[in-house]
Protein backbone atom coordinates (compact mmCIF):
# COMPACT_ATOMS: atom_id res chain seq x y z
CA UNK A 1 0.00 0.00 0.00
CA UNK A 2 1.33 3.44 -0.94
CA UNK A 3 1.75 6.05 1.72
CA UNK A 4 0.21 9.47 1.22
CA UNK A 5 3.72 10.88 0.62
CA UNK A 6 3.91 8.92 -2.65
CA UNK A 7 0.97 10.76 -4.18
CA UNK A 8 1.13 14.21 -5.68
CA UNK A 9 -1.85 16.29 -4.67
CA UNK A 10 -2.70 19.38 -6.70
CA UNK A 11 -5.05 22.18 -5.84
CA UNK A 12 -7.35 23.65 -8.48
CA UNK A 13 -5.08 26.68 -8.74
CA UNK A 14 -2.00 24.51 -9.34
CA UNK A 15 -3.81 22.47 -11.98
CA UNK A 16 -4.94 25.64 -13.72
CA UNK A 17 -1.39 27.02 -13.73
CA UNK A 18 0.00 23.74 -15.08
CA UNK A 19 -2.50 23.85 -17.94
CA UNK A 20 -1.75 27.50 -18.68
CA UNK A 21 1.98 26.71 -18.75
CA UNK A 22 1.41 23.82 -21.18
CA UNK A 23 -0.69 26.07 -23.41
CA UNK A 24 1.88 28.87 -23.37
CA UNK A 25 4.67 26.42 -24.28
CA UNK A 26 2.49 24.74 -26.93
CA UNK A 27 2.83 21.44 -25.05
CA UNK A 28 -0.89 20.94 -24.45
CA UNK A 29 -2.75 18.30 -26.41
CA UNK A 30 -6.03 19.71 -27.72
CA UNK A 31 -9.07 17.56 -28.45
CA UNK A 32 -11.78 18.51 -30.92
CA UNK A 33 -15.00 16.48 -30.84
CA UNK A 34 -16.78 16.60 -34.18
CA UNK A 35 -14.75 16.94 -37.38
CA UNK A 36 -17.32 18.60 -39.61
CA UNK A 37 -17.39 22.07 -41.13
CA UNK A 38 -16.76 23.72 -37.74
CA UNK A 39 -14.57 21.18 -35.94
CA UNK A 40 -12.09 20.34 -38.69
CA UNK A 41 -11.08 23.95 -39.44
CA UNK A 42 -10.84 24.59 -35.69
CA UNK A 43 -8.62 21.54 -35.23
CA UNK A 44 -6.31 22.66 -38.02
CA UNK A 45 -6.02 26.15 -36.55
CA UNK A 46 -4.85 24.61 -33.28
CA UNK A 47 -2.34 22.47 -35.25
CA UNK A 48 -1.21 25.54 -37.20
CA UNK A 49 -0.56 27.26 -33.84
CA UNK A 50 1.75 24.38 -32.89
CA UNK A 51 -0.50 22.24 -30.70
CA UNK A 52 -0.85 18.48 -31.02
CA UNK A 53 -4.51 17.89 -31.87
CA UNK A 54 -6.59 14.75 -31.49
CA UNK A 55 -9.77 15.08 -33.52
CA UNK A 56 -12.59 12.70 -32.61
CA UNK A 57 -15.55 11.86 -34.80
CA UNK A 58 -18.03 8.98 -34.55
CA UNK A 59 -17.76 8.41 -38.32
CA UNK A 60 -14.81 6.07 -38.80
CA UNK A 61 -14.92 6.52 -42.58
CA UNK A 62 -14.31 10.26 -42.10
CA UNK A 63 -11.46 9.73 -39.63
CA UNK A 64 -9.73 7.25 -41.94
CA UNK A 65 -10.07 9.68 -44.86
CA UNK A 66 -8.62 12.49 -42.75
CA UNK A 67 -5.70 10.33 -41.63
CA UNK A 68 -4.93 9.64 -45.29
CA UNK A 69 -4.55 13.42 -45.64
CA UNK A 70 -7.76 14.00 -47.60
CA UNK A 71 -10.23 16.66 -46.53
CA UNK A 72 -14.00 16.18 -46.77
CA UNK A 73 -14.67 19.88 -46.09
CA UNK A 74 -14.39 22.43 -48.90
CA UNK A 75 -12.96 25.11 -46.59
CA UNK A 76 -10.08 22.82 -45.57
CA UNK A 77 -7.55 22.29 -48.31
CA UNK A 78 -6.21 18.75 -48.64
CA UNK A 79 -2.53 19.88 -48.80
CA UNK A 80 -2.96 21.80 -45.52
CA UNK A 81 -4.53 18.81 -43.81
CA UNK A 82 -1.89 16.43 -45.19
CA UNK A 83 0.88 18.69 -43.88
CA UNK A 84 -0.37 18.55 -40.28
CA UNK A 85 -1.05 14.81 -40.43
CA UNK A 86 2.49 14.25 -41.74
CA UNK A 87 3.99 16.49 -39.02
CA UNK A 88 2.08 14.53 -36.37
CA UNK A 89 0.24 17.63 -35.20
CA UNK A 90 -3.20 16.39 -36.26
CA UNK A 91 -4.62 12.95 -35.71
CA UNK A 92 -8.21 11.89 -36.42
CA UNK A 93 -9.79 8.98 -34.60
CA UNK A 94 -13.12 7.30 -33.92
CA UNK A 95 -11.71 5.87 -30.67
CA UNK A 96 -13.25 7.92 -27.86
CA UNK A 97 -10.68 6.64 -25.36
CA UNK A 98 -8.09 8.87 -27.09
CA UNK A 99 -9.89 11.90 -25.61
CA UNK A 100 -8.31 10.92 -22.29
CA UNK A 101 -4.96 12.08 -23.71
CA UNK A 102 -6.21 15.65 -24.13
CA UNK A 103 -5.49 18.56 -21.83
CA UNK A 104 -8.39 20.62 -23.24
CA UNK A 105 -11.34 19.62 -25.41
CA UNK A 106 -13.55 21.69 -27.71
CA UNK A 107 -16.94 20.31 -28.74
CA UNK A 108 -18.09 21.13 -32.29
CA UNK A 109 -21.14 18.99 -32.95
CA UNK A 110 -24.45 19.87 -34.61
CA UNK A 111 -27.49 21.15 -32.71
CA UNK A 112 -30.22 20.87 -35.35
CA UNK A 113 -33.61 22.35 -34.63
CA UNK A 114 -36.53 20.05 -33.89
CA UNK A 115 -40.00 20.68 -35.35
CA UNK A 116 -40.72 22.76 -32.25
CA UNK A 117 -37.65 24.90 -33.12
CA UNK A 118 -35.90 23.74 -29.97
CA UNK A 119 -32.29 22.63 -30.43
CA UNK A 120 -31.69 18.89 -30.49
CA UNK A 121 -29.04 18.50 -27.80
CA UNK A 122 -28.51 14.76 -28.33
CA UNK A 123 -25.19 15.29 -30.17
CA UNK A 124 -23.89 17.51 -27.37
CA UNK A 125 -24.95 14.96 -24.75
CA UNK A 126 -23.33 12.13 -26.74
CA UNK A 127 -20.12 14.18 -26.96
CA UNK A 128 -20.19 14.79 -23.20
CA UNK A 129 -20.67 11.06 -22.60
CA UNK A 130 -17.72 10.23 -24.89
CA UNK A 131 -15.50 12.70 -23.03
CA UNK A 132 -16.60 11.39 -19.63
CA UNK A 133 -15.88 7.77 -20.54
Amino acid sequence: MKSLKQYTIFTGTEMKQQLLDKIEKRQATIGVVGLGYVGLPLALEFARAGFKVIGYDVNERVTKQLMSGKSHIMDVKTPDLAEYVKKGLFEATADESRLGECDAISVAVPTPLAKTRDPDMSYVLAAADAIAR
